[in-house]
């Protein structure tokens, strides 16, 4: 039996990663990975945020469920949806409340591309 391996991504400018699970199988992975801080149910697609250790840091985390109708029709919906959510949880975790908007929409596109990648790769 393989292990589930979910994805990763490093932002090396905010010093941030984000991890990636398109199957069940992988979102399992990562909550047993993180002692079950993350949501049980996470639903069609979810991000949340775990701050590690010394306070500092947070860890990205995101849910797209490859295999909900939703989520065939409109990918490209689903994945900006949620890549929106870590672009913005992650410019308010470094103190950036205002950012100006290419800062933001650049931010948004690199994790989508992370995030797409993840979703064409499958398992």
């Amino acid at each position: 039996m393989s292990k589930a391996r979910h994805h990763s991504m490093y932002c090396a400018p905010f010093g941030r990663t984000i991890y990636i699970a398109t199957t069940p199988k992988q979102w399992r992975r990562l909550r047993k990975d993180f002692d079950g801080a993350l949501a049980e149910d996470p639903g069609v697609g979810r991000t949340e945020t775990l701050t590690m250790g010394n306070g500092t840091n947070p860890t990205f985390f995101v849910w797209v469920d490859a295999n909900h109708d939703d989520v065939k029709r409109t990918p490209l919906l689903v994945v900006a949806h949620e890549a929106a959510h870590v672009a913005r949880f992650m410019l308010n975790e470094i103190g950036e409340t205002d950012p100006t908007h290419e800062v933001h929409a650049y931010l948004t596109g690199w994790v989508a591309q992370g995030i797409w990648d993840a979703l064409r790769c499958g398992a």
